[in-house]
C-alpha cells in the first residue's frame, strides 16, 4: 500500500514539475537583422533586403575576404540579399566626386549608389542613415567591435 501511495505521489509531482515546465515562456529569439530593420524602418521585408543588399556587395568589394566572411556568418541569408539589391551605376556627379579618389571619392560614390538602390526600391533616401545605423548596430552586437569598424571602413559612408 504504501509503495503504490509513494508512486502515486510521485506521479503527480512528475505531473505538476511538466505543466510548470510547460507554462514558463519561451527564450526569446534575437531579431534578425530584416527583421530589426523592417520593424525599425516601416519597411516591407523585399525592401529591407534589397537595400542591406545593396550595403553588403558594397561591403564585400573592400572587406578583406576573412572579415566579409566573419560578416556573412552573423548575417543569415546574406547571399539572397546581394542577389535581392538593384543594378544601379553611380551618377554623374557620383562619379565625379568617386573619381576623386581616397576615402572621400569613395564614401560618396557609395552614398550615391546608396541613394539611388533605395530609390529603385521606392524608398526615400532619407531612410540611409537610419538604415545603415541598424546595420551597425546589429553587427557591433553579433560580431563585436573590431567586425564593426572593418564594415565601417569599407563602406566610408557619413552615418
Amino acid at each position: 500500500m504504501l509503495h503504490h501511495q509513494a508512486v502515486r505521489a510521485f506521479t503527480y509531482l512528475f505531473a505538476l514539475i511538466v505543466l510548470t515546465l510547460s507554462m514558463l515562456p519561451a527564450k526569446a529569439q534575437e531579431p534578425s537583422l530584416i527583421d530589426s530593420v523592417t520593424s525599425q524602418l516601416g519597411i516591407s521585408s523585399d525592401q529591407a533586403n534589397a537595400a542591406l543588399g545593396t550595403l553588403f556587395n558594397m561591403a564585400q568589394s573592400s572587406m578583406s575576404s576573412g572579415d566579409f566572411g566573419q560578416l556573412s556568418d552573423i548575417v543569415p541569408g546574406i547571399s539572397s540579399m546581394m542577389g535581392a539589391a538593384p543594378e544601379v551605376e553611380s551618377s554623374a556627379a557620383g562619379s565625379l566626386l568617386g573619381g576623386l579618389g581616397g576615402d572621400l571619392g569613395a564614401a560618396a560614390g557609395n552614398l550615391d549608389i546608396l541613394n539611388q538602390s533605395l530609390s529603385a526600391i521606392g524608398l526615400d533616401p532619407e531612410v540611409a542613415g537610419p538604415l545603415v545605423n541598424t546595420l551597425y548596430d546589429y553587427v557591433q552586437s553579433e560580431g563585436g567591435q573590431a567586425l564593426l569598424a572593418s564594415l565601417k571602413s569599407s563602406l566610408g559612408l557619413p552615418f
